[in-house]
């Protein structure tokens, strides 16, 4: 499944079990992708990914680099720092005709239960990254008011495919 995955769940019996000061430097992610979510019930902060590289540069390994499947829960301060992103798109094995193929996927759904307050992310911050090749840049899906403070700053792509997604 995902390369690397970043969750937090609300324990039966116990109750939220917050995920947070994680710094994940230096890593290789070959296959697949870094994901946050999709347990974020328990809140999601301080997390870093520095020096860390997703994919091939000469082979698509993934349908998307950075994911996020956020439904419940409260994300801030997460930052991707000096990043190189291979090439991304249709695969093989998962979506072996018309992936994602985003760099950056971000997909914020109302809660499944009501009663919850609907996910917020603050604080996202992607910089010094470096993409070879993909379908789409990004692409952000939610309500208005989903992702506040997102800040794109010094991203490179060789080759963007379609541009930018949507949001």
């Amino acid at each position: 499944d995902d390369g690397v995955s970043i969750k937090a769940y609300d324990v039966v019996g116990v109750g939220p079990a917050p995920c947070s000061n994680v710094t994940i430097r230096r890593t290789n992610v070959v296959s697949r992708n870094i994901c946050v979510g999709a347990a974020t019930e328990g809140g999601v902060s301080d997390i870093l990914f520095e020096d860390v590289s997703v994919g091939d540069p000469d082979t698509v390994t993934s349908p998307w680099a950075i994911k996020f499947k956020v439904s419940t829960g409260h994300l801030r301060n997460i930052t991707f720092r000096r990043l190189q992103i291979g090439r991304i798109g249709d695969t093989p094995w998962m979506y072996p005709n018309n992936a994602p193929g985003d760099a950056f996927h971000v997909d914020i759904r109302p809660p499944a239960n009501a009663t919850r307050s609907p996910p917020t992310i603050e604080g996202l911050t992607f910089e010094d990254i470096s993409v070879v090749a993909v379908t789409s840049v990004g692409h952000i899906s939610g309500p208005p008011t989903g992702v506040q403070n997102l800040t794109l700053r010094n991203i490179t792509v060789q080759s963007a495919g379609n541009g930018w997604g949507g949001c």
